[in-house]
Order: structure tokens, then C-alpha cells, then sequence
């Protein structure tokens, strides 16, 4: 009798297991899903963070000699560096070597653009930190140009650096007149082959040393022959590394200004020069 009814309910047992397995099953698919989206999630929030958090990446390239290491750590520190020959003399000893591959990278008050070491805004949490990565490129040899030492000395560097890109400046020497018109011609050059990699890139050019004695100011971009849809996404900047004149308003374009207000300051800017040209 106890056999009979054993295999009468034989049955209902074996439903009674599947659906304990199935249960089972379900929970494992459940607890699995569960674990591979918060591995998921985990995932694509590092990727988005490292997005985020991205530095700006701003290339700094001149000939020799213009202050391009001097422009590099004044935006870093705050502070000028003086050049003397092939020594730095530092006012916050840090040792620089000089014409060569110099990569840095700093946080700038997003308010004043000046280092958050020394900002109140940031100081005071009312201001976020601008995560900047400053290179630049230096030139060795007496009389090269811009351009030869892009093509020639070190091309697998710099074209890369230069190809992922999307701000740069490029340093003019204004107390070495006769060398402009050279090193503008090479500038030309290089922005045609840069704007090949990228939809909008931004060019400030910083005609440096301006604070000298005789130093040429009486330029602007109408002085390049670039493109006009090149010319709105680029700056002329007077400015010295020295005084940081101008340093602010290449940060501000490069940074955060719509383009078209290169063009309001391109226009001002030949304003100024008409009324005390």
C-alpha cells in the first residue's frame, strides 16, 4: 500500500523537483545578471570618469629661444623663469632641460585660470580645478625652423603629439623681427596639416616678449594667409612670459571662447593698432 502510494505521488514529486531546480536556476541567472551589470556599471563609469577627467592637452611649439619653456611653467606656476643660455635659473627650483620634449601637467582655478595652488576661488570651493597637460617642443640646432624640425628631427613624436591635438600655440619671438615672416610661413604649414586630423581645433598665436624695448606689435592675423574657416578658430595674442600679459586671454580662447569671439578680439585688436599704429 505505502508502494502504491509512493508511485501514485511520484509525480508531483518529480514537478515538485523540477520547479525547486528551476527555482534554483533562476535565482543563478538572477544573481549572474545582478553581478554582470554591476560589473558593468563599474566599467563604464571608470570609462566616463577617465573621460571626464581627461586633461586639456595644450601644445606649446616655437623656434629657439622664444620662451617657450618661460610661457610652459608660468602657466604651471604662476612664476616666470628666467632663461640663461642653456641654464634655467628658477625662482621655485625646478630644473628644466632646455631645447627639448618638455611635458607637464598642472590644475588651473577654472574662474581665473591661474594655478589653484595660489587661487582664493579654489581655496575657498568656488571654483573647480582645470586639469591641463602642457607640451612643448623644443628646437636645437642653430637656424632650423618650426616646420623642418616637425618633418625632420623628430616626426614619429611630434607628428603624433601634433595629431591628437586640439589646441596649440605656437610662440613667436616679437623682439626677432626679421625671423617673423619665416616662422609665420612655417605656422601656415602646420595648421594646414594639422586641421587634416581634426573638425575644430584651436591655434592662439602668442607673439611673446612684447614687454621688450622695439618688440613688434604691429601685427595680426591679417598678416597669415590662412583659410577663413581656420582664421576664426585662431587668436592673435601680444603677450610676454615675463609680465604674463596676454597669458590669461590664450587660456580663456583656448579653454572655454566660442571661436567666433576670436574674431571680437581679432577686431580690437586692429582698432588698437589703427589708433596707436
Amino acid at each position: 500500500m505505502g508502494l502504491f502510494n509512493a508511485i501514485k505521488r511520484l509525480p508531483l514529486i518529480c514537478v515538485q523537483q523540477a520547479f525547486g531546480l528551476c527555482c534554483c536556476i533562476l535565482k543563478l541567472a538572477r544573481w549572474t545578471t545582478v553581478s554582470l551589470c554591476k560589473r558593468t556599471r563599474r566599467f563604464f563609469e571608470h570609462v566616463l570618469t577617465g573621460i571626464v577627467n581627461e586633461p586639456e592637452r595644450v601644445l606649446i611649439i616655437g623656434i629657439r629661444n622664444a620662451g617657450k619653456s618661460a610661457l610652459l611653467y608660468r602657466i604651471k606656476l604662476g612664476e616666470f623663469i628666467q632663461t640663461v643660455g642653456y641654464n634655467y635659473t628658477l625662482i621655485c627650483s625646478v630644473q628644466v632641460p632646455t631645447n627639448s620634449f618638455i611635458e607637464e601637467e598642472c590644475y588651473l582655478c577654472s574662474v581665473c585660470l591661474i594655478p589653484v595652488d595660489t587661487c582664493v576661488h579654489c581655496k575657498m570651493n568656488n571654483a573647480k580645478g582645470i586639469h591641463l597637460q602642457l607640451c612643448e617642443f623644443g628646437i636645437a640646432d642653430e637656424g632650423d625652423t618650426v616646420e623642418n624640425h616637425l618633418r625632420v628631427k623628430s616626426p614619429p613624436l611630434t607628428n603624433n603629439q601634433l595629431q591628437y591635438a586640439s589646441k596649440v600655440v605656437f610662440l613667436l619671438d616679437g623682439s626677432e623681427y626679421p625671423y617673423r615672416d619665416a616662422t609665420l610661413r612655417d605656422i601656415v604649414k602646420i595648421v594646414t596639416q594639422h586641421n587634416f586630423f581634426h573638425q575644430s581645433p584651436k591655434y592662439v598665436i602668442f607673439n611673446n616678449k612684447t614687454d621688450i624695448v622695439g618688440s613688434s606689435t604691429n601685427c595680426c592675423l591679417d598678416f597669415i594667409q590662412l583659410q577663413e574657416h581656420i582664421k576664426i578658430r585662431t587668436l592673435w595674442v601680444n603677450g610676454s612670459a615675463l609680465t604674463g600679459q596676454g597669458i590669461v586671454d590664450a587660456l580663456s580662447f583656448l579653454l572655454f571662447d566660442d571661436p567666433l569671439k576670436g574674431i571680437l578680439r581679432e577686431n580690437k585688436q586692429k582698432e588698437d593698432l589703427i589708433q596707436f599704429g
